[in-house]
């Protein structure tokens, strides 16, 4: 097989990668945009924040890619590239106590962007990593999935991608988007062996059906109190111990997605060691606040 070879290649077609793939290849720069797994794939990372929005408008602008802008307000997210993605007016904060209902002077909340600049998103990540993944062939970069890099090698000027399946490429610029299992951390030894940060946390999440509005544990006089229904916020539900995100994609009336985004982040000094299967070890924490 043939040597294939580009002036940049990128790890990673999430969408910190697919963006540069995009922008690149819209300013003639011969990219590649390799990825392990292909597309649809489950990720996380799904609540915007209004910088982030309003930054992603400012790169669509910079670089003349309107698509980036799109991914950065609810409003054209949902018209021009999925309704699948769920609608964010606030971050909600509830704190529980074990075995008491919550207390509605517990309930903090914050407003992101309003219109028209705003409102800001909730992201189903398989669908906006895919269409920037696509986006980025159309404006001509070369994008291959389940296309896994078995050896990198370094040179004075280009660096040599070899595949599992044989395949070889070359690029002057090599950047690495892959995320958390980065081949070229371990290869350069960049990981700490003892982490800098303090924190020792580990981590339950998956999607789920079904979940009610948060609304639901407010009765009508609390509610009238809040900047926006709980149902339209990231919320952060807290407790001694660790806290629990709920991140809802069916929370307007044009949604398609009937699945939520849950995580359980645990502190290891209150929780240090799993019990039971992960699903068992949920509910059986949350189930302590009703």
């Amino acid at each position: 097989m043939g040597t294939q070879r580009y002036e940049v290649a990128i790890l990673g077609s999430g969408i910190g990668g697919s963006m540069l793939a995009c922008i690149l290849a819209r300013h003639g720069v011969s990219t590649l945009l390799l990825e392990g797994a292909t597309h649809p794939r489950f990720t996380i990372g799904e609540s915007l924040i209004p910088e982030t929005g309003l930054r992603l408008r400012i790169v669509a602008d910079k670089y003349g890619v309107p698509e980036i802008g799109w991914i950065g307000t609810f409003h054209k997210l949902r018209k021009h590239v999925s309704s699948n993605c769920g609608v964010k007016r606030s971050f909600g904060f509830m704190y529980h106590r074990a075995g008491e209902e919550n207390r509605p002077e517990e309930i903090n909340q914050f407003g992101t962007l309003t219109p028209p600049v705003g409102p800001d998103s909730h992201l189903f990540r398989q669908d906006t990593d895919a269409y920037l993944a696509a986006l980025s062939v159309k404006y001509g970069a070369a994008f291959h999935s389940q296309t896994r890099i078995s050896d990198i090698t370094f040179g004075d000027d280009e660096v040599e991608l070899r595949a599992d399946s044989g395949e070889t490429y070359r690029a002057k610029l090599l950047i690495d988007a892959s995320g958390m299992r980065s081949m070229v951390s371990d290869q350069l030894g960049m990981r700490d062996e003892v982490p800098r940060f303090r924190t020792d946390t580990r981590t339950i999440y998956t999607h789920m059906m079904g979940v009610k509005s948060t609304d639901l544990l407010l009765d009508p006089k609390s509610r009238r109190n809040l900047i926006s229904p709980l149902g339209q916020s990231t919320m952060h539900h807290v407790f001694d111990g660790g806290w629990m995100w709920v991140i809802p994609f069916s929370n307007h009336r044009d949604a398609t997605n009937p699945l939520t985004s849950v995580g359980l982040m645990l502190d290891r000094r209150k929780h240090p060691e799993p019990h039971g299967s992960p699903e068992e070890e949920f509910r059986r924490i949350i189930s302590a606040y009703p």
